[in-house]
């Protein structure tokens, strides 16, 4: 277990409060987890990158009693035209990553 969750974990206990996530999510690059907040245009496009952060998040925090959920950054209304394999950025719209969201949402 890291430090960061270790210290929500603390927090959580201390104030007798669940931790629900208002934004998470990572960019379809490869090390998109090293740098989770970075928006810049660079990085190789990698959808297992992507799949593999959100597996290791939702692992780590979806069955964890202190942690209700959270928002997905990024999903667009128009479905049919978001994302895709060419798109570097947060959604995991017509990406490799929806199916593990739709995994973890529906278990």
């Amino acid at each position: 277990m890291g430090p960061h969750k270790e210290k929500m974990d603390s927090i959580s206990n201390s104030f007798k409060r669940l931790i629900v996530f208002t934004e998470y999510g990572y960019r379809s690059i490869s090390d998109c987890a090293v740098r989770p907040w970075d928006y810049s245009e660079g990085g190789r496009q990698d959808e297992h990158a992507q799949q593999l952060a959100l597996r290791a998040f939702y692992k780590i925090f979806w069955s964890d009693e202190n942690y209700v959920g959270g928002f997905l950054w990024k999903w667009y209304p128009d479905h049919v035209k978001a994302g895709g394999p060419k798109n570097k950025m947060f959604t995991v719209q017509n990406k490799r990553a929806e199916k593990t969201v739709k995994e973890f949402y529906l278990n």
